[in-house]
Protein backbone atom coordinates (compact mmCIF):
# COMPACT_ATOMS: atom_id res chain seq x y z
CA UNK A 1 0.00 0.00 0.00
CA UNK A 2 1.76 3.35 -0.97
CA UNK A 3 0.58 6.70 -0.50
CA UNK A 4 1.88 10.50 -1.56
CA UNK A 5 3.50 12.00 1.48
CA UNK A 6 4.97 15.61 2.17
CA UNK A 7 8.19 16.23 3.98
CA UNK A 8 8.23 17.92 7.20
CA UNK A 9 11.53 17.12 8.84
CA UNK A 10 13.93 14.37 8.89
CA UNK A 11 11.58 12.67 10.97
CA UNK A 12 8.41 13.77 10.57
CA UNK A 13 5.55 13.62 7.47
CA UNK A 14 2.12 14.13 5.83
CA UNK A 15 -0.07 12.36 4.42
CA UNK A 16 -3.62 13.99 2.59
CA UNK A 17 -6.11 12.16 4.77
CA UNK A 18 -6.78 9.87 7.67
CA UNK A 19 -4.56 7.36 8.34
CA UNK A 20 -4.00 7.81 11.84
CA UNK A 21 -4.90 3.63 12.47
CA UNK A 22 -2.73 2.56 9.45
CA UNK A 23 0.49 4.75 11.04
CA UNK A 24 0.52 2.86 14.42
CA UNK A 25 3.47 2.78 16.37
CA UNK A 26 5.86 0.21 15.71
CA UNK A 27 5.04 -0.52 12.10
CA UNK A 28 7.90 -0.02 9.80
CA UNK A 29 7.71 1.89 6.59
CA UNK A 30 9.53 2.83 3.46
CA UNK A 31 9.89 6.04 1.88
CA UNK A 32 10.68 7.19 -1.59
CA UNK A 33 12.91 10.25 -1.29
CA UNK A 34 13.79 10.60 -4.76
CA UNK A 35 16.93 10.54 -5.91
CA UNK A 36 18.31 10.62 -2.36
CA UNK A 37 16.98 6.83 -2.78
CA UNK A 38 14.15 4.70 0.33
CA UNK A 39 14.82 5.30 3.54
CA UNK A 40 13.48 2.71 6.34
CA UNK A 41 11.63 4.24 8.85
CA UNK A 42 10.21 3.33 12.31
CA UNK A 43 6.25 5.17 13.61
CA UNK A 44 6.79 6.42 16.46
CA UNK A 45 2.59 7.97 16.48
CA UNK A 46 0.52 9.40 14.03
CA UNK A 47 -2.33 12.47 14.72
CA UNK A 48 -5.07 13.59 12.51
CA UNK A 49 -5.24 17.51 11.89
CA UNK A 50 -7.86 18.01 8.87
CA UNK A 51 -6.80 17.37 5.89
CA UNK A 52 -3.73 15.58 7.06
CA UNK A 53 -2.25 12.89 8.68
CA UNK A 54 1.06 14.08 10.92
CA UNK A 55 3.44 10.85 11.00
CA UNK A 56 6.62 10.54 13.21
CA UNK A 57 9.13 8.46 13.31
CA UNK A 58 11.72 6.87 16.37
CA UNK A 59 14.72 8.89 16.02
CA UNK A 60 16.66 6.11 17.22
CA UNK A 61 15.58 3.42 14.43
CA UNK A 62 14.82 5.42 11.28
CA UNK A 63 16.76 6.68 8.75
CA UNK A 64 16.62 10.64 8.39
CA UNK A 65 14.18 11.73 5.53
CA UNK A 66 15.15 14.13 3.06
CA UNK A 67 13.38 17.31 1.51
CA UNK A 68 12.70 15.21 -1.91
CA UNK A 69 10.48 12.74 -0.47
CA UNK A 70 7.70 11.81 -2.46
CA UNK A 71 5.66 8.87 -1.12
CA UNK A 72 5.82 5.86 1.61
CA UNK A 73 4.75 2.12 1.42
CA UNK A 74 4.09 -0.51 3.62
CA UNK A 75 2.57 -3.95 3.72
CA UNK A 76 2.76 -7.43 1.38
CA UNK A 77 6.03 -7.64 -0.37
CA UNK A 78 7.30 -4.80 1.27
CA UNK A 79 10.93 -4.63 3.38
CA UNK A 80 13.02 -2.02 4.34
CA UNK A 81 16.96 -2.73 4.91
CA UNK A 82 16.53 -3.28 8.71
CA UNK A 83 13.56 -5.46 9.87
CA UNK A 84 11.58 -6.58 7.26
CA UNK A 85 7.85 -5.25 7.25
CA UNK A 86 4.06 -6.00 8.94
CA UNK A 87 1.23 -6.28 6.85
CA UNK A 88 -1.35 -2.85 6.57
CA UNK A 89 -4.03 -5.90 6.93
CA UNK A 90 -2.96 -6.15 10.42
CA UNK A 91 -0.89 -8.64 11.85
CA UNK A 92 -0.39 -11.87 9.25
CA UNK A 93 0.79 -15.32 10.40
CA UNK A 94 3.39 -15.82 7.64
CA UNK A 95 4.31 -12.23 7.37
CA UNK A 96 4.55 -12.55 11.24
CA UNK A 97 6.59 -15.59 11.03
CA UNK A 98 8.89 -14.04 8.10
CA UNK A 99 9.35 -11.12 10.26
CA UNK A 100 10.66 -12.80 13.37
CA UNK A 101 12.87 -15.16 11.40
CA UNK A 102 14.03 -12.94 8.90
CA UNK A 103 17.86 -12.38 8.96
CA UNK A 104 17.56 -8.48 9.21
CA UNK A 105 15.89 -9.48 12.54
CA UNK A 106 19.53 -9.63 14.37
CA UNK A 107 21.07 -9.22 17.76
CA UNK A 108 22.24 -5.79 16.66
CA UNK A 109 18.93 -4.75 15.65
CA UNK A 110 17.27 -5.79 18.66
CA UNK A 111 19.48 -3.35 20.65
CA UNK A 112 18.24 -0.26 18.93
CA UNK A 113 15.31 -0.44 21.21
CA UNK A 114 15.05 0.40 24.55
CA UNK A 115 12.99 -1.78 27.32
CA UNK A 116 10.67 0.95 27.26
CA UNK A 117 9.95 1.00 23.29
CA UNK A 118 10.07 -3.40 23.18
CA UNK A 119 7.77 -3.24 25.68
CA UNK A 120 5.72 -0.21 23.66
CA UNK A 121 5.51 -2.35 20.53
CA UNK A 122 4.64 -5.64 22.02
CA UNK A 123 1.27 -4.31 23.66
CA UNK A 124 1.04 -2.48 20.30
CA UNK A 125 0.94 -5.85 18.53
CA UNK A 126 -0.98 -8.11 21.19
CA UNK A 127 -3.72 -4.88 20.38
CA UNK A 128 -3.27 -5.28 16.55
CA UNK A 129 -3.96 -9.44 17.06
CA UNK A 130 -6.98 -8.70 19.15
CA UNK A 131 -8.58 -6.75 16.83
CA UNK A 132 -8.42 -9.08 13.96
CA UNK A 133 -9.18 -11.86 16.24
CA UNK A 134 -12.68 -9.45 16.95
CA UNK A 135 -13.19 -8.39 13.25
CA UNK A 136 -12.51 -11.37 11.35
CA UNK A 137 -12.62 -15.09 13.02
CA UNK A 138 -15.05 -14.06 15.65
CA UNK A 139 -17.04 -17.07 17.02
CA UNK A 140 -20.40 -15.37 17.43
CA UNK A 141 -21.50 -15.71 14.31
CA UNK A 142 -22.05 -19.28 15.08
CA UNK A 143 -24.15 -18.75 17.98
CA UNK A 144 -28.03 -19.19 18.10
CA UNK A 145 -29.11 -15.27 18.30
CA UNK A 146 -25.77 -13.73 17.66
CA UNK A 147 -25.56 -12.12 21.14
CA UNK A 148 -23.00 -14.40 22.57
CA UNK A 149 -25.41 -14.63 25.89
CA UNK A 150 -25.26 -19.17 24.93
CA UNK A 151 -21.84 -19.06 24.69
CA UNK A 152 -21.14 -17.80 28.08
CA UNK A 153 -23.49 -20.27 29.39
CA UNK A 154 -21.18 -22.94 27.90
CA UNK A 155 -17.85 -21.19 29.51
CA UNK A 156 -19.99 -20.95 32.95
CA UNK A 157 -18.63 -24.46 34.09
CA UNK A 158 -22.60 -24.94 33.56
CA UNK A 159 -23.67 -29.13 33.00
CA UNK A 160 -27.04 -28.67 32.13
CA UNK A 161 -28.78 -25.69 30.38
CA UNK A 162 -31.94 -25.50 27.95
CA UNK A 163 -30.31 -25.15 24.86
CA UNK A 164 -27.42 -27.23 24.47
CA UNK A 165 -29.21 -30.37 26.41
CA UNK A 166 -25.91 -31.55 27.92
CA UNK A 167 -28.26 -34.33 30.11
CA UNK A 168 -29.32 -36.02 26.59
CA UNK A 169 -28.30 -37.82 23.62
CA UNK A 170 -30.19 -38.65 20.23
CA UNK A 171 -29.31 -41.67 17.53
CA UNK A 172 -26.75 -41.08 15.51
CA UNK A 173 -29.31 -40.58 12.32
CA UNK A 174 -30.77 -37.57 14.54
CA UNK A 175 -34.35 -39.60 15.09
CA UNK A 176 -35.71 -40.37 18.11
CA UNK A 177 -34.16 -37.15 19.79
CA UNK A 178 -33.69 -37.66 22.83
CA UNK A 179 -32.99 -41.17 22.72
CA UNK A 180 -30.95 -41.16 26.51
CA UNK A 181 -31.98 -38.95 29.21
CA UNK A 182 -31.26 -38.29 32.91
CA UNK A 183 -33.46 -36.78 34.56
CA UNK A 184 -33.39 -34.08 38.12
CA UNK A 185 -33.20 -36.97 39.92
CA UNK A 186 -30.29 -38.39 37.92
CA UNK A 187 -32.40 -41.28 36.81
CA UNK A 188 -30.91 -42.60 33.45
CA UNK A 189 -34.11 -43.49 30.79
CA UNK A 190 -33.37 -44.91 27.59
CA UNK A 191 -35.63 -44.40 24.57
CA UNK A 192 -37.39 -41.92 26.71
CA UNK A 193 -41.03 -41.36 25.41
CA UNK A 194 -40.43 -43.46 22.36
CA UNK A 195 -40.45 -47.37 24.25
CA UNK A 196 -38.07 -48.75 21.80
CA UNK A 197 -36.25 -50.29 24.16
CA UNK A 198 -32.32 -50.41 25.53
CA UNK A 199 -30.04 -52.88 23.67
CA UNK A 200 -27.28 -53.99 25.87
CA UNK A 201 -24.61 -55.82 23.20
CA UNK A 202 -22.52 -57.28 25.47
CA UNK A 203 -21.90 -58.04 29.10
CA UNK A 204 -23.41 -55.86 31.30
CA UNK A 205 -23.59 -55.52 35.94
CA UNK A 206 -26.36 -53.04 37.17
CA UNK A 207 -25.35 -51.94 40.83
CA UNK A 208 -27.38 -51.70 42.97
CA UNK A 209 -31.14 -52.19 41.33
CA UNK A 210 -33.04 -52.25 37.86
CA UNK A 211 -36.44 -50.53 37.23
CA UNK A 212 -38.20 -51.60 33.83
CA UNK A 213 -41.49 -49.79 32.30
CA UNK A 214 -42.38 -52.25 30.71
CA UNK A 215 -40.72 -55.43 29.11
CA UNK A 216 -37.22 -56.73 29.37
CA UNK A 217 -35.71 -59.32 26.63
CA UNK A 218 -32.48 -60.52 27.09
CA UNK A 219 -30.71 -62.62 25.05
CA UNK A 220 -28.25 -64.53 26.93
CA UNK A 221 -28.62 -65.86 31.21
CA UNK A 222 -29.74 -63.64 33.94
CA UNK A 223 -27.72 -64.41 37.04
CA UNK A 224 -29.69 -62.67 40.77
CA UNK A 225 -26.88 -62.69 43.08
CA UNK A 226 -24.71 -64.99 40.71
CA UNK A 227 -22.14 -63.26 38.50
CA UNK A 228 -22.25 -66.22 35.83
CA UNK A 229 -25.18 -67.89 35.23
CA UNK A 230 -25.19 -71.17 33.22
CA UNK A 231 -29.26 -71.04 32.62
CA UNK A 232 -31.70 -68.51 31.51
CA UNK A 233 -32.31 -67.67 34.92
CA UNK A 234 -30.00 -68.75 37.82
CA UNK A 235 -31.36 -67.44 41.22
CA UNK A 236 -29.00 -67.17 44.67
CA UNK A 237 -31.93 -67.18 47.09
CA UNK A 238 -35.53 -67.63 47.44
CA UNK A 239 -37.95 -66.33 44.42
CA UNK A 240 -41.23 -64.68 46.04
CA UNK A 241 -44.30 -62.84 44.40
CA UNK A 242 -47.18 -61.63 45.87
CA UNK A 243 -49.75 -63.03 48.04
CA UNK A 244 -53.20 -62.36 48.59
CA UNK A 245 -56.21 -63.53 50.96
CA UNK A 246 -59.86 -64.87 50.77
CA UNK A 247 -62.65 -65.37 53.32
CA UNK A 248 -65.61 -66.10 51.13
CA UNK A 249 -66.17 -68.45 48.49
CA UNK A 250 -65.82 -67.32 44.99
CA UNK A 251 -65.52 -68.70 41.20
CA UNK A 252 -62.18 -67.40 39.25
CA UNK A 253 -60.72 -65.89 41.88
CA UNK A 254 -57.97 -63.62 40.51
CA UNK A 255 -53.94 -65.11 41.13
CA UNK A 256 -52.68 -63.15 38.80
CA UNK A 257 -48.79 -62.83 39.89
CA UNK A 258 -49.93 -64.52 43.10
CA UNK A 259 -48.40 -67.61 44.23
CA UNK A 260 -49.56 -67.75 47.85
CA UNK A 261 -53.17 -67.18 48.26
CA UNK A 262 -54.13 -67.54 52.13
CA UNK A 263 -57.71 -68.49 53.16
CA UNK A 264 -59.52 -67.60 56.12
CA UNK A 265 -62.05 -70.16 56.76
CA UNK A 266 -63.36 -68.89 60.30
CA UNK A 267 -67.00 -67.94 59.58
CA UNK A 268 -67.85 -71.14 57.21
CA UNK A 269 -66.50 -73.08 54.39
CA UNK A 270 -65.06 -71.81 51.97
CA UNK A 271 -65.55 -73.24 48.19
CA UNK A 272 -63.06 -71.82 45.59
CA UNK A 273 -64.88 -72.69 42.06
CA UNK A 274 -61.56 -72.43 39.62
CA UNK A 275 -59.28 -69.96 39.52
CA UNK A 276 -58.54 -67.00 36.71
CA UNK A 277 -55.27 -65.26 35.70
CA UNK A 278 -52.92 -68.06 35.73
CA UNK A 279 -50.06 -68.23 33.21
CA UNK A 280 -48.41 -71.50 32.07
CA UNK A 281 -45.69 -73.03 34.60
CA UNK A 282 -46.89 -70.77 37.64
CA UNK A 283 -46.93 -72.37 40.90
CA UNK A 284 -49.73 -71.50 43.72
CA UNK A 285 -49.79 -72.50 47.17
CA UNK A 286 -53.52 -72.74 48.97
CA UNK A 287 -52.78 -72.53 52.14
CA UNK A 288 -55.97 -72.53 55.04
CA UNK A 289 -54.70 -70.00 57.02
CA UNK A 290 -57.38 -69.87 59.98
CA UNK A 291 -58.98 -73.32 60.76
CA UNK A 292 -62.21 -73.70 61.59
CA UNK A 293 -64.07 -74.80 58.36
CA UNK A 294 -63.30 -76.59 55.60
CA UNK A 295 -61.64 -75.69 52.04
CA UNK A 296 -63.56 -77.14 49.44
CA UNK A 297 -61.98 -77.01 45.59
CA UNK A 298 -64.49 -77.64 42.91
CA UNK A 299 -63.70 -78.84 39.77
CA UNK A 300 -65.52 -78.00 36.37
CA UNK A 301 -66.08 -74.31 37.39
CA UNK A 302 -64.46 -70.93 36.54
CA UNK A 303 -62.11 -69.74 33.97
CA UNK A 304 -59.35 -71.97 34.73
CA UNK A 305 -60.72 -75.04 36.32
CA UNK A 306 -59.03 -77.34 38.81
CA UNK A 307 -57.67 -80.96 37.87
CA UNK A 308 -57.96 -82.88 41.30
CA UNK A 309 -55.89 -86.01 41.64
CA UNK A 310 -59.17 -87.72 42.53
CA UNK A 311 -60.80 -85.68 39.37
CA UNK A 312 -63.30 -84.93 42.21
CA UNK A 313 -64.12 -82.16 44.21
CA UNK A 314 -61.39 -81.87 47.10
CA UNK A 315 -62.10 -80.80 50.64
CA UNK A 316 -59.71 -79.55 53.19
CA UNK A 317 -59.81 -79.23 56.86
CA UNK A 318 -56.29 -77.90 57.28
CA UNK A 319 -53.05 -77.44 55.98
CA UNK A 320 -53.30 -76.58 52.18
CA UNK A 321 -52.68 -77.62 48.41
CA UNK A 322 -49.88 -76.99 45.58
CA UNK A 323 -51.50 -76.22 42.29
CA UNK A 324 -49.53 -75.70 39.02
CA UNK A 325 -50.85 -73.86 35.84
CA UNK A 326 -50.79 -74.99 32.35
CA UNK A 327 -52.05 -71.59 30.87
CA UNK A 328 -55.71 -73.07 30.84
CA UNK A 329 -56.51 -75.57 34.14
CA UNK A 330 -54.36 -75.88 37.63
CA UNK A 331 -53.69 -78.95 37.89
CA UNK A 332 -53.04 -80.68 41.79
CA UNK A 333 -49.33 -81.53 42.47
CA UNK A 334 -50.10 -82.20 46.40
CA UNK A 335 -50.57 -85.45 45.82
CA UNK A 336 -50.06 -88.64 43.93
CA UNK A 337 -52.79 -90.57 42.27
CA UNK A 338 -52.36 -94.18 42.55
CA UNK A 339 -53.87 -97.10 40.59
Amino acid sequence: MSFNANYVGPYTLTIPGNYVAEAHFGRRILCDCGVDGEKGVTVSGSSWGDPLTTVNMLVSDSDALTSNLVSFKFGPGVTTDKYGSISARGIDHDELYNYLTSEHFTEASIDKYTQAEVDTISGSLQTDIDTKADSSHTVLSHDTDTTGAELTSLADNSMVDALHRHSELSASDGSPDRIVYVDTDGVLYADYAYGIGLNVMHSAEIGDHLIVGNNITVGGNVGIGVSDPHSKLQVAGAISSATATVSSSADSTNVSGINTLWVDTTSDNITLGGLAGGVDGQVLNIVISVTGNNLILAVDTGTQPFINHTSLTETIDGGGAIYVCDGTHWHDASHAKHV
